[in-house]
């Protein structure tokens, strides 16, 4: 159709300034939302309006589509408004709205919908000032053309000219005059045919509800999984019935964010049961996930893609203490792994959650905290969480991963968990994830108690000490040959750690500072590892090494230790620590080079 045709049916035709402020206001509000996913409700609801109300549906798209435009522009702005009204003296009011059954569901935790209730009607109401300004002064115009020019009326009146106009401007006014309407304000307030319409859809939803297409559920599940993942999830089918609370996932495959050519995880199959009680809460209350013969890091046929940016690591406390990285070659390996452990504590820690944290630990505000998260998945995707009350958001009652298998390694694991939720300390009771190997070289539980610390308790036995030493930054290494057990029995603060690593050498040979290489049958040392637990900070004290080749049988190689730093610190002042123990490294040699302080391996 001509554009001047569709502008000049408008500025010639019936609708009246109530229609068109209607859709212009209507239309903004929904360009300012987010997304069906931010704010289902509140999109369905202005839908429902448009339709059954008479707005004006050019003017409606027409505003809709610059809205859009616009507010991804000011995303960052109406974020910040939509915390200012949440966060701010109505948040007593949003609370009770996010709590509320079926309102839930309308995104009133979600501060870019919130900060676009605001947003949407401001813009609105300007446009429909600029459409209604343009409307009145073509129509005042033509109302005085057809009142006082005879010249006008006559050639109105040919067939020729007539034709024309519709061809180019459309369809006038009918029998009304243009005087009569810009008498006319309002007009019939409701669509007859739009509530017919809408009747349906509500109908058709209703429906759906209880028996889910497979491809909408499909799409819906996909979505809300690379949402949460933060990179591509494949799914080739989602059956979801939610009259029985039962969803088979078939051909389910999780890109790794850190590693896009390999999964997080896949399965050919995964079962979940759930309860519809909590759905008109928007809570999603799973009462188990039972998945066989997983799959972690294997390889994709094709390359995922990030969906959100990843997250810096947070600096170690202290900048001279020197962390994993700094003893590890292989550390980005570990890194990885150790990342994924941080984010599983932080999914059903909570990271909302005010626990305890040593005195030193950087505590973060809400603010920060939102503009963290808005840096991480986009405006768009964060959450008032802390104003969610009664159950938390998304609860798992059991889950279940049998004879899962990890890319490279020959056993496969089993992973047990129970009442897992985006916020423990709304639950009594207490949190918990167990992995155990085939072959019980491996085991890791963490337990996360209502309004207590999480709880952390791994051990690994047998590995291989010369494997261990060839992947340390540290020359000459510290031993070799033998095996070596790690364990660790630990309070977690969110994901802050602070306890000791106990690593037991058996069977060994240690190079021990200023005595020379020592066989050990069984040698326990305790290392100090302090901070977030993708990247703490690792030390061996002089004292902890002594005590344990004394309890060794070692005593005269604990003197030698000790004899060698004596040496080494002789009169020095306590000012002058760091390059003591620069000069206990080069008198020293091997373990020396796990002291604290001082400079990072290879440099001195």
């Amino acid at each position: 159709m001509i554009p001047t045709r569709i502008l000049g049916k408008l500025l010639r035709g019936k609708a009246t300034p109530f229609q068109i402020a209607l859709g212009a206001v209507l239309s903004a509000m929904l360009g300012f939302m987010p997304g069906v996913g931010q704010a289902p409700g509140l999109v369905a609801l202005l839908f429902l309006l448009l339709l059954v109300l008479n707005a004006n549906l050019f003017f409606a798209g027409l505003t809709a589509g610059v809205a859009k435009l616009v507010a991804l522009a000011v995303q960052p702005a109406q974020f910040w408004t939509g915390q200012l009204l949440i966060d701010g003296p109505l948040s007593g009011l949003f609370k009770l709205l996010i709590n509320a059954p079926v309102l839930a569901w309308f995104g009133f935790d979600n501060y870019v919908a919130v900060g676009g209730l605001v947003f949407g009607p401001i813009f609105g109401a300007g446009a429909a000032f600029v459409f209604l300004t343009i409307v009145r002064r073509f129509r005042e115009k033509w109302a005085s053309l057809e009142h006082d020019s005879d010249r006008y009326n006559k050639w109105t009146s040919k067939p020729y000219a007539r034709a024309m106009c519709f061809v180019l401007i459309g369809g006038g006014h009918g029998k009304k005059s243009y005087e009569e309407l810009l008498d006319k304000k309002i007009g019939n307030p409701i669509r007859p045919l739009g509530a017919a319409v809408a009747v349906i859809v509500i109908g058709f939803l209703v429906a759906l509800q209880f028996l889910l297409m497979d491809s909408a559920a499909t799409q819906l599940v996909r979505d809300q999984l690379e949402r949460q993942n933060g990179a591509t999830v494949d799914l080739e089918r989602a059956n979801v019935n939610l009259a029985g609370g039962k969803a088979i996932l078939t051909g389910l495959a999780i890109a790794d964010p850190a590693d896009l050519a390999r999964d997080r995880f896949r399965t050919d199959e995964m079962t979940i049961d759930f309860s519809t009680g909590d759905l008109l809460k928007r809570r999603y209350t799973i009462d188990s996930i039972v998945s066989e013969d997983a799959v972690q890091g294997g390889l994709r046929e094709t390359p995922g893609q990030l969906t959100r940016g990843r997250p810096e690591p947070e600096p170690p406390e202290d900048e001279e203490a020197k962390t994993i990285e700094d003893y590890l070659e292989q550390y980005e390996t570990w890194k990885e792994r150790l990342e994924k452990l941080r984010d599983l504590l932080d999914r059903f820690r909570g990271k909302d959650d005010e626990a305890e944290t040593p005195e030193n630990a950087p505590r973060e505000t809400l603010r920060e905290r939102l503009a963290r998260e808005a840096a991480l998945r986009g405006h768009a995707n964060v959450y008032a969480t802390h104003l969610v009350e009664d159950v938390p958001k998304l609860t798992i009652k059991e889950i279940r991963v049998g004879t899962l298998r990890i890319e490279g390694q020959p056993r496969t694991y089993d992973i047990n968990g129970a009442w897992l939720s985006t916020n423990p300390g709304l639950l009594t009771e207490t949190a918990a994830l167990d992995l155990g190997s085939s072959d019980d070289s491996v085991s890791a539980g963490v337990r996360i108690p209502s309004g207590s610390p999480a709880e952390l308790k791994m051990t690994v036995i047998g590995l291989d000490a010369d494997e261990i030493a060839s992947s340390l930054s540290v020359t000459p290494p510290p031993f070799a040959g033998g095996t070596i057990d790690l364990a660790i029995d630990a309070d977690l603060a969110g994901s802050w750690i602070e306890a000791p690593l106990m690593a037991t050498l058996r069977d060994s040979t240690v190079q021990i500072p200023g005595a020379g290489p020592t066989r050990v049958d069984e040698l326990v040392v305790p290392v100090r590892l302090r901070g977030p637990i993708d990247n703490p900070t690792i030390a061996l004290e002089p004292s902890d090494l002594s005590d344990a080749l004394v309890a060794a049988g070692k005593a005269e190689a604990a003197r030698r230790l000790e004899g060698a730093i004596g040496d080494a610190l002789g009169d020095k002042l306590p000012e002058e620590a760091g390059g003591m123990l620069d000069e206990i490294k080069k008198r020293t040699g091997g373990l020396g080079d796990l002291l604290p302080g001082g400079n990072k391996p290879g440099g001195g």
